[in-house]
């Protein structure tokens, strides 16, 4: 979910943010012990495959990928060849298909030396590792002013120990940042910086945009109206105006500068298959344990599952992600969910129904999980915990296969993902009922 602006920033302005903050000491030690300098976070890089979206899709099944010998069983993981790079069309009944490729766009692993990920470096060019930047302690500093030492305490330990693998390579805490500002901003009534920063996140990554409601809805009950039910004020609509303008103009700089890519972060996240440690993945991997074929598959530049139920589970979880999207939305409009519950509520949705879940993903939640629950909560560190186990750790077990194949992903790992989705479901549901209750005692 990157936004035009977000894979590739400026050079010019990593210079004059090249110096060390005072700040970046609050976290110094924390984030060193979680990720010493001598610490490799991702020994099995791999390169971008988007031109294997463009090959060719025609090919033969053997006859035993038609009965699912081929395939990898998520349990007998040692019991099975490596899968083919093909895909049936067929399912058992003889029919065909249409949720099955004909090809999984597959390749091996290719090994790469890799980068030493040191401590407070955060990469604002395309998730390589730029110059020093301190944006996890002054993230950390502001939260202790604005909300309390407590919060930011509970953000740094769980942003530590979650995002142990990729919080230093990548540049998700500058929109995570800028999105806890575009809520403070609202909270204070000042709804036209709220807008503009919405803006600036959307630029970076496109999940931003999920707050425009939500800020709309706020601005029109503070004026006296009832969101959804009575006509919007003139100033609601100038807001989502700016926005809309905002937005619109940094699209623009990206056509100016890339005119056949400008528009790549909407198609790139559409072609998406499912990525491995996913809840729908882990919903794909049981199915397999029914017997229906599943099989690794390595493109996006992301490690994924595929199978016979791909089509209708990624359906499902669309389907599942409009609906809790909409339930957010109608929940804030009566004022049975608090501005920042929303803004949580949303993210959450989208990570329990999206087709990819990165470790990153964690990283725009958590600040708004801190800054509502101000405190440790058992389930959500079971979640961090289970996520870096899985990433770094886990992925530590995947190896490539022969050539114009893929390594069947070791039983262990989906074990791993399906005990981290479990209980992220759980805090998830458990968080959207605390917070309905709350708004409904406030109510009362």
């Amino acid at each position: 979910m990157h936004g035009p602006l977000g894979r590739h920033g400026a050079a010019g302005r990593h210079q004059r943010l090249a110096g060390h903050l005072p700040a970046e000491h609050a976290l110094r030690a924390l984030l060193r012990t979680a990720a010493p300098e001598d610490v490799h976070l991702d020994p099995l890089q791999v390169e971008d495959v988007d031109q294997e979206l463009r090959s060719d899709r025609q090919g033969n099944l053997p006859n035993e990928t038609r009965t699912g010998r081929a395939w990898h069983h998520p349990w007998r993981a040692s019991r099975t060849r490596a899968p083919s790079a093909h895909l049936d069309r067929t399912d058992a009944g003889g029919r065909g298909a249409a949720d099955l490729p004909r090809r999984v766009h597959a390749r091996a692993e290719h090994a790469r030396r890799p980068e030493p990920v040191r401590p407070l470096r955060v990469g604002l060019l395309g998730g390589r590792p730029a110059v020093p930047l301190p944006p996890g302690g002054v993230f950390v500093i502001v939260l202790a002013r604005r909300e309390s030492p407590r919060v930011a305490e509970v953000f740094a330990v769980t942003i530590a120990i979650a995002g142990w693998g990729t919080v230093l390579g990548r540049y998700d805490l500058v929109p995570a940042f800028v999105t806890v500002l575009a809520l403070w901003a609202a909270r204070r009534r000042r709804f036209g910086p709220a807008y503009a920063l919405l803006a600036v996140g959307v630029l970076l990554k496109l999940y931003p945009a999920l707050f425009v409601p939500l800020v709309a809805m706020e601005q029109w009950r503070a004026l006296g109206g009832v969101p959804l039910r009575t006509r919007p004020p003139r100033a609601v609509v100038a807001g989502v105006g700016l926005f809309c303008l905002l937005t619109a103009a940094g699209f623009a700089v990206a056509f100016l500068v890339n005119p056949a890519g400008w528009l790549g972060p909407f198609s790139y996240n559409a072609g998406r298959p499912i990525q491995l440690e996913s809840v729908p993945a882990t919903l794909l991997w049981l199915s397999g344990l029914l017997g229906f074929p599943t099989g690794p598959d390595k493109s996006f530049g992301s490690t994924n599952l595929v199978g016979q139920l791909s089509t209708p589970i990624s359906l499902l979880a669309d389907l599942a992600l409009v609906a809790g999207l909409v339930w957010v939305y109608l929940r804030q409009a009566a004022g049975r969910l608090e501005l920042t519950a929303a803004f949580a509520g949303c993210l959450l949705v989208v990570i329990a129904t999206g087709r990819v879940l990165s470790p990153q993903y964690l990283i725009w939640v958590l600040p708004f999980l801190a800054i509502l629950l101000r405190r440790f909560d058992p389930v959500w560190l079971a979640v961090c915990v289970l996520t870096v186990a899985e990433f770094p750790f886990g992925y530590l077990a995947l190896h490539p296969g022969p050539p114009g194949h893929l390594a069947p992903y070791p039983g262990f790992l989906f074990v791993l993902i399906a005990l981290r989705n479990a209980a992220l479901v759980v805090a998830i549901v458990r968080f959207l009922i605390a917070s309905s209750a709350r708004a409904a005692a406030a109510a009362a």
